[in-house]
C-alpha cells in the first residue's frame, strides 16, 4: 500500500541454546520524523496540511485492515529515499484476532504505550483486548502539535499553535479535537477527521463571506450617505448637467474615498478611484485620469449595494509632449512640479526640464482619454463591481454608451439586474 516501510525478509536467529533473536530486514530510510523536526519545525500551513494528509492516509490504510498501531510518534514515522513518509515499528500494534493469528503473546509486563504521545487510556491493561482507532488519532494530534511547538499537549491549557505560527491558527481546533482525554469526544475514524476539516474550511468560508458582507454594507451605506447629502429626496436615475452641482457630487464622493474603497470601471477591469480631486475649473483627477465631466448620472434605490455614478467625459487634448499619432485614443505622461514629462522619463526617474536634468521626487502618472468616454463609479463591494457576471454586463452597457454618445436610462437598465454574489445576501 505504500503506507508501511518496505520489509524484505524476516527470520529467527539462534544465538545459542538459551537465546533466539527474531529480526527483520527493511528498506534503509533517510530519517525519522523526529530527526526532521530537529531542524524543520512545522510553520507553514501547506507543509502542515501535506503531512497531516499523508499521516491520515497511512492510518486509514492500517485501520481498514483491522490494525491499531498504538505507538504513533515521530520516531516511528520514517522518510523513504523517495521522500514519502511511512510508518514503522508494529511491536505493540493490535491485530484484530478475528482476522489475524499471532505467534507472539503479549505479557502483562510489556509496555503498551509511550507516555508522551499515546492516548491516556492505553496505560490501562483493560484496553488491551479491544483498543480503538481513535487512540492512533490522539497520537496523531500529539505528533503534529510536537512538530510545531516541540512539546506535546499536557492538560487543557496548552499553547495554541497560532502563537508559534499564525498561519496554523485554523488547525488549533483540530488539535484540540484529536487530543481529547475522553475517547468518546475524539474523532473515532479518519473519516471523522476529514469531515471535521471540511467543516473548518466551510466555517472559514462562512466567516470570510460574513466579513465581506459586513464590509459591503458599510461601504454601500457610506456611499449612499455621500449621495444623499447632495441630492436629498431623489431616487431612480438622476441626471446632473449643472457644473456646480457636478462639482458638489464629486467633492462629496471624492472626500476620503479610500475609506469606503471607491472604484471606477468600464467593465473589463476595475480600478481604484483614489485620489479624486479637482485640478481645473471643469477637470477632475480620478485615479490618475484627467477627466472633464460633461454630464453625471446617479442611480439610487433602496438597496445601497446597487447604487452607482456614471460620468460622461469629454475628449481631452493630447499632452503636447509626444509626436502626433493618428488613431490614438489615450495618452500617458508623468507629472512633476506642474509640468508634464514623458512616461519614459517618469519610468527612468529623471527628466529634462527647462534645459536641465532633474531627479524626479514625488512625480505621478497622469492619463487622458483623447475621445469621449464613460466611467462608472461605485464601492468595491457593490453589485456593479463584485456582482455575478458584473464585468460582462457593465462592459456591454459601456459599449452601448459609446455607440449612443450619451447616457440614457434605457441603456443603463441592465445594471439593475446584476445578481448579487452569494456572500452579499448574508445580511438580508
Amino acid at each position: 500500500t505504500g503506507a508501511v516501510v518496505p520489509l524484505y525478509h524476516f527470520d529467527v536467529q539462534q544465538i545459542d541454546t538459551e537465546l533466539t533473536v527474531p529480526y527483520l530486514i527493511m528498506e534503509r530510510c533517510n530519517q525519522t520524523l523526529a530527526d526532521y523536526f530537529k531542524t524543520n519545525k512545522l510553520r507553514e500551513a501547506r507543509e502542515f496540511h501535506d503531512l497531516l494528509v499523508r499521516l491520515l492516509d497511512i492510518l486509514e490504510i492500517i485501520h481498514r485492515v483491522n490494525i491499531v498501531h498504538r505507538d504513533i510518534k515521530p520516531q516511528n514515522i520514517l522518510q523513504r529515499p523517495n521522500g514519502d513518509w511511512v510508518i514503522a515499528d508494529f511491536g505493540i500494534a493490535w491485530f484484530d484476532p478475528q482476522y489475524y493469528e499471532k505467534d507472539f503473546k503479549t505479557k502483562a509486563s510489556d509496555r503498551m504505550a509511550n507516555f508522551e504521545f499515546s492516548a491516556p487510556e492505553q496505560r490501562k491493561r483493560s484496553t488491551y483486548n479491544r483498543p480503538e482507532p481513535n487512540m492512533d488519532l490522539f497520537a496523531l494530534g500529539q505528533t503534529l502539535y510536537y512538530g510545531v511547538t516541540g512539546e506535546t499537549v499536557r492538560g487543557a491549557n496548552h499553547t495554541p499553535m497560532r502563537v508559534v505560527s499564525p498561519e496554523l491558527a485554523k488547525y488549533d481546533q483540530l488539535i484540540t479535537f484529536l487530543v481529547q482525554q475522553d475517547p468518546k469526544k475524539r474523532p473515532q475514524t479518519v473519516s471523522d477527521v476529514r469531515d471535521f476539516l471540511i467543516t473548518l474550511e466551510n466555517q472559514k468560508r462562512i466567516n470570510s463571506d460574513l466579513q465581506r458582507t459586513e464590509m459591503s454594507w458599510n461601504q454601500a451605506h457610506e456611499f449612499d450617505e455621500r449621495l444623499r447629502r447632495v441630492i436629498p429626496g431623489k431616487t431612480g436615475y438622476i441626471s446632473i448637467k449643472d457644473r456646480q452641482k457636478i462639482n458638489d457630487v464629486m467633492n462629496s464622493i471624492g472626500e476620503n474615498c479610500d475609506s469606503y474603497e471607491l472604484w471606477w470601471t468600464q467593465g473589463r477591469n476595475n480600478y481604484y478611484a483614489h485620489p479624486i480631486k479637482q485640478i481645473d475649473k471643469n477637470v477632475w483627477l480620478i485615479g490618475g485620469w484627467e477627466c472633464e465631466i460633461v454630464e453625471l448620472w446617479i442611480y439610487r434605490e433602496p438597496n445601497p449595494q446597487r447604487q452607482y455614478v456614471v460620468l460622461h467625459l469629454a475628449a481631452r487634448p493630447p499632452f503636447g509632449i509626444y509626436e502626433p499619432r493618428p488613431g490614438r485614443i489615450r495618452e500617458e505622461a508623468g507629472f512633476f512640479n506642474g509640468k508634464y514629462i514623458t512616461r519614459e522619463e517618469f519610468d527612468d526617474g529623471y527628466a529634462e526640464i527647462d534645459g536641465s536634468i532633474v531627479k524626479l521626487m514625488n512625480a505621478e502618472v497622469r492619463m487622458r482619454h483623447l475621445r469621449e468616454e464613460f466611467f462608472f463609479l461605485a464601492p468595491h463591494f457593490s453589485t456593479l463591481i463584485a456582482g455575478e457576471n458584473a464585468e460582462k454586463t457593465v462592459h456591454s452597457v459601456y459599449q452601448a454608451l459609446l455607440k449612443n454618445g450619451s447616457i440614457k436610462p434605457e441603456i443603463l437598465k441592465p445594471l439593475e439586474y446584476i445578481k448579487r454574489s452569494f456572500w452579499m445576501t448574508w445580511l438580508d
